[in-house]
């Protein structure tokens, strides 16, 4: 939910409305899931922090920068991964990847 809302922002922000994109795809043992959206992108010098518990490019009172990191950190528990892509001025687009696992198999 969190990918949903901070694309939405972003668009919103840059130029008052925009495109959001939801694609699942299985590859090999792991569902997929991309949410990428028309808005301003990551800039190259923000793309190294933005999982980064408390980094925001938001104004004070606007964001907690904990969102992508909490996200980040859900993903991972689960045996997963999460990544991005983005050209600045074009868009972000977010990968979230899970290990698919049978109904019947127990966790350790």
């Amino acid at each position: 939910m969190n990918l949903i809302v901070n694309a939405e922002q972003a668009m919103s922000e840059a130029h008052g409305r925009g495109t959001l994109t939801l694609k699942t795809r299985r590859v090999g043992g792991s569902i997929c899931v991309t949410i990428a959206d028309d808005g301003p992108g990551i800039p190259e010098g923000n793309s190294f922090r933005i999982f980064d518990p408390f980094f925001t490019t938001k104004p004070a009172g606007k964001g907690t920068g904990l969102g992508l990191s909490i996200s980040y950190g859900i993903v991972q528990e689960h045996g997963g991964g999460l990544s991005f892509s983005s050209e600045p001025g074009k868009g972000a687009a977010f990968t979230v990847e899970i290990p698919l696992t049978r109904a019947n198999e127990s966790s350790p």
